[in-house]
């Protein structure tokens, strides 16, 4: 069900900006295009949108970790996009995406004048709509960046800085054992444009693998550094400021080998990083988890050991709503790999540790706390099968709530190293996949709806391997990518990519056809119900189902054949013919939910099911107009009469049934006389609705709708 279509788009392009303070710096954006609209249809006019920031009694961060213009752009009583979506949507926006595409172009146009001019009261900047012919998919690659040497590095982690830019990560000129140095590097996400580069040492060779947002609005940086005389790798945790200038460096280890993968800033000021670490004293034997925490000077406060006898490796660690930290990664056990999550209290206790082997192996690289519990994304493969992208939620005690793979259809295997949110209650899966060979890697953004479909894919690369280590969204629904490209003869460059979120509309979840079961042949009976699980739409859309039945019976004998309805089914009248008749009939269905722009069909396709219509020769035959069924009072509380008149003596079937075709009441199933009857009904313990009597009488039947009303 993903979608990669492309759509006309049109141009936003600044065609005046006003200020209080006007700065010639500001000047040059007039005439600039900022971005497109997807199909946008319609003529070319001028929008005004004023962002006021009277009301804001200081520039700059706050502790709430957004810059002022993040926070008025966002929520003021003049806010520019309330302003501007309005506008946009009642005058050419004909979708929910359109509005969202509008809103990123337009934040990337007035976040260009906010870093330009960081003094300003107000603003207000006029946007001109044009039109072109160009195409574009529902996820963009805004722009790509390989800072470095060429020679040996990699983008290693990534972190949202307090202004809205990003700083990413990772080590530059790495050589065997003794040449290498952090490497920390700030960009403007909507741009890529490098704003400050700075390497470190933390030893004859440093390595950072993460980077994390500090209170202050500056950095703590983890990964690993060799140290003379034995060269043996320490964690190396490294203090920067919002600048990227070193406050601080620490190394920590036991012997042999310490690897930093993952730090936190934590809610006392101080940092944790996870990574593997060789023979610990007291751990489980061989290559273990190792968790250290330290203070806000880099004092070692406590630290904790998880693992098997066999190798143990982290990719992953988040601070938790409750301060705990969450360690994610994978075990080996005997031959095959296991998912494994780990639950770290602020003292460094261990609160739970689960393995996961729902598939011969497991891997867990990234994870995202939610309001259920805790979701990781990674991989997993059966015995000599190439890996598939999983992702998994478990509760807040990590008991596995479910899981599911995605399998694209490429020659060598994928991975999915973060998760991130898509502002829906959905997700996007960053990582790297063999989608060409088996020796080249592409990176790609993977959009999962809130119902866990896969509704978009957006693949960037060219024809060297590339991969996405980490990522980030930032507050202009830019997702940032840090990673690496192997160029020929095995050279490495820092790789980031920014890449736009995905504009187009989300489609409704699937969902599947019920009854009647297919290759059946259910009996012939009122309710002759049809029905479907419910779908709905990750972004609030109301669904409705385009029903529709095809059938080698009677032409005018079957209704409806084709209707939409709110309901998850529909009830449909098959009548039976008064001449003899024994015969098998074909019947087909299908099913679709759509929120107004997507349709989507039920996973299970078109349904088939057969029905035996039988009618006796030998039968007393009872005309249509010989019983008739009435309902009287009706509406009715709580009870109500049901009349009907007969020709002659015969057996008599009358039910009661619910809106969706359950069997509420059966209240006669007698032989009567010709004439006249009464049966009561009695609502008392029945809810508020509509209900259906079914009379029937030999092969007829008669209905009366009845509504009860408390």
């Amino acid at each position: 069900m993903a979608h990669d279509h492309a759509r006309p788009d049109a141009v936003l392009t600044v065609v005046e900006v006003r200020l209080k303070y006007q700065p010639a710096n500001i000047l040059g954006m007039v005439g600039e295009p900022v971005g497109r609209i997807e199909g946008v249809q319609g003529p070319s006019f001028k929008i005004d949108g004023h962002a006021g920031f009277d009301d804001e009694p200081e520039f700059g961060p706050r502790a709430d970790g957004k810059s002022w213009f993040q926070r008025s752009l966002r929520g003021g009583k003049t806010g520019f996009f309330k302003l501007l979506s309005i506008a946009f949507f009642g005058q050419i926006c004909n979708s929910r995406s359109q509005v969202k595409q509008l809103r990123r172009v337009a934040e990337n146009a007035i976040f260009k004048v906010f870093t330009k001019e960081k003094h300003m009261k107000s603003v207000i900047v006029f946007l001109f709509l044009t039109f072109g012919t160009a195409y574009s998919q529902c996820m963009d690659s805004l722009w790509v960046s390989s800072p470095g040497t060429q020679n040996a590095d990699q983008g290693t982690g990534i972190a949202l800085a307090n202004d809205g830019t990003v700083v990413a990560c990772g080590y530059w000129d790495f050589t065997g054992i003794t040449q290498g140095s952090g490497w920390l590097a700030k960009h403007n996400p909507a741009s890529g444009e490098m704003v400050w580069m700075n390497q470190y040492s933390g030893g004859s060779q440093s390595i950072f693998i993460d980077v994390a947002r500090t209170s202050d609005g500056g950095f703590i940086c983890g990964g690993w550094a060799r140290n003379p005389p034995d060269n043996d790798q320490d964690f190396w945790f490294l203090r920067a400021n919002a600048n990227g200038d070193s406050l601080w460096s620490r190394t920590y280890g036991h012997e042999f080998y310490n690897q930093g993968i993952a730090v936190v800033s934590t809610p006392d000021g101080g940092y944790a990083m996870a990574g593997r670490a060789h023979t610990i004293p007291g751990g489980a034997g061989n290559v273990d988890w190792w968790i250290l925490k330290i203070s806000a000077n880099g004092d070692s406060v406590w630290s904790q050991s998880v693992g098997n006898p066999d190798e143990d490796r982290p990719y992953d660690m988040i601070l938790t709503s409750e301060s705990n930290y969450l360690v994610g990664g994978v075990t080996t056990l005997d031959s095959t790999g296991a998912g494994r999550l780990a639950l770290i209290g602020q003292t460094g206790n261990v609160i739970w540790d689960h393995l996961y082997e729902f598939a011969p192996s497991v891997e867990i690289h990234g994870l995202l706390e939610t309001p259920q519990g805790f979701l990781a994304c990674g991989a997993q493969h059966a015995q000599n099968e190439n890996n598939d992208v999983m992702l998994m939620e478990t509760d807040d005690s990590g008991n596995l709530l479910w899981h599911k793979k995605f399998s694209f259809d490429i020659p060598g295997a994928a991975v999915a190293n973060t998760i991130l949110p898509d502002g829906h209650d959905g997700y996007y899966l960053i990582g790297h996949a063999q989608r060409t060979s088996t020796t080249n890697n592409d990176v790609f953004a993977l959009h999962v709806s809130s119902c866990g479909d896969s509704v978009g894919i957006k693949w960037v690369g060219n024809t060297v391997s590339e991969e996405a280590a980490r990522a980030v969204i930032t507050s202009f629904d830019e997702i940032v990518t840090a990673g690496v490209a192997v160029l020929p003869e095995n050279q490495r460059e820092i790789l980031l990519y920014g890449l736009s979120n995905d504009f187009c509309n989300i489609p409704p979840c699937s969902f599947t056809r019920v009854t009647p079961q297919d290759s059946t042949m259910p009996a012939v009976g009122f309710p002759f119900v049809m029905n479907w699980t419910a779908s709905h739409d990750p972004e609030g859309a109301p669904i409705q189902y385009i029903f529709h039945l095809e059938h080698n019976y009677m032409e005018e004998a079957v209704s409806p054949v084709d209707t939409v309805v709110a309901d998850t089914f529909v009830h449909v009248q098959i009548d039976v013919p008064l001449s003899p008749l024994d015969e098998i009939f074909d019947f087909r269905w299908t099913v679709k939910a759509t929120d107004g722009i997507d349709t989507v069909e039920a996973s299970n396709g078109e349904g088939f099911f057969q029905l035996d219509i039988i009618m006796d020769a030998d039968e007393n035959v009872l005309s249509p107009s010989d019983f008739t069924l009435s309902a009287y009072p009706n509406p009715f509380n709580p009870t109500t009469t049901l009349s009907f008149t007969l020709s002659q003596p015969t057996r008599v079937n009358l039910d009661l049934f619910d809106i969706q075709g359950r069997l509420v009441q059966s209240l006669t199933n007698n032989l009567m006389s010709a004439g006249s009857h009464s049966i009561a009904v009695d609502g008392t313990s029945l809810s508020s609705g509509i209900y259906f009597a079914n009379l029937r009488v030999n092969n007829q039947t008669s209905i009366a709708k009845l509504v009860l009303m408390k």
